[in-house]
């Protein structure tokens, strides 16, 4: 095909973020038929990723780069690099001689969630219902410690196109993820829309979000995971152009099992967060008044037993 292969070798190397949509013809034996799959760097990696990105830039002593690569499951090296960047330049703009863990708890956030806006101007009842339904997510979560990771902070400070915050950080790489879990993500994206619901019977725009991250996770329950008592132990996926590969009957049958997921998962909220109303009612108040709060204030104020944080506070 033109190379010149007499003499001498020709390796061909190629990158790509989506394998599944490569022509096979390219992947045939004696083409490019030897695969190296590079994953997300585990916490060890990241740890060391971080320290060379890190060797020359002044940090305080307190500063545990073991803790911020717990704190940043999913990060890639780039991610990691910018990480270290962004907590340099906010020490700098602050004024600071050494990069501080605050320093890099808002880098992260920053990366994470998108930019602090402090110049949007919230009034009065937008502020008081984002910060129901921040509560709504947070008191979910501390009410379900076994299956969910642990609650790190919650803002109602603006970040990107998001009024409020609740930020949760995981113990550990996770390799796999139970039912339980899935079904317990589900109950705290809801818990925001429960609790605006419960509070001022009434529907705000602000859970889109959060019904995209339950929807995903219903989805994946039902068509990859086999979690379905209707559908069993299949996977019901979609072609490169987005098309089902299953029938209109199956189609309904998935849709049906999602809502029945939701449905459920909405109304054990409801039941949560009625129970433990006067703890929804103090958090919100609290954070109206102080705006961002960490998981060791909120265990204080309602009283709940703590789980020990080892991330970045």
């Amino acid at each position: 095909d033109g190379f010149d292969s007499g003499n001498s070798t020709v390796v061909i190397l190629a990158a790509t973020n989506r394998p599944d949509v490569l022509d096979k013809a390219l992947l045939r034996a004696g083409r490019i038929d030897r695969r190296v799959h590079v994953p997300y760097p585990d916490i060890r990696s990241r740890e060391a990723i971080l320290k060379v990105h890190s060797e020359k830039v002044p940090m305080e002593e307190d500063v545990n780069l073991g803790r911020i690569a717990r704190g940043t499951p999913g990060f890639t090296g780039a991610d990691l690099a910018n990480l270290i960047n962004e907590a340099a330049i906010n020490a700098s703009k602050n004024g600071a001689s050494q990069v501080t863990i605050h320093d890099f708890e808002e880098a992260r956030d920053k990366i994470i969630l998108g930019k602090e806006m402090k110049t949007i101007v919230l009034t009065d009842f937008e502020r008081e219902v984002t910060a129901y339904h921040e509560a709504g997510h947070a008191l979910v979560t501390l009410l379900n410690p076994i299956e969910t990771d642990p609650l790190h902070k919650v803002t109602i400070m603006p970040r990107a196109k998001a009024l409020g915050v609740t930020w949760s950080l995981p113990e550990r790489d996770k390799h796999t993820i139970s039912k339980n879990e899935m079904i317990a993500r589900i109950m705290v994206a809801l818990g925001g829309r429960a609790a605006e619901e419960l509070i001022f019977n009434r529907l705000e725009s602000g859970a889109h979000s959060d019904f995209e991250t339950a929807t995903e996770v219903a989805r994946a329950m039902v068509c990859s995971y086999g979690m379905s008592e209707k559908l069993g132990p299949l996977v019901y996926e979609q072609n490169q152009l987005g098309e089902n590969t299953y029938s209109e009957a199956t189609a309904q049958t998935i849709d049906e099992e999602m809502r029945a997921i939701l449905d459920k998962c909405y109304k054990q909220v409801l039941s949560i967060l009625t129970t433990n109303k006067d703890k929804l009612e103090k958090l919100a108040k609290a954070l109206l008044d102080k705006e961002t709060m960490y998981a060791g204030e909120i265990y204080e104020l309602l009283g709940i037993t703590s789980r020990e944080e080892h991330l970045f506070h």
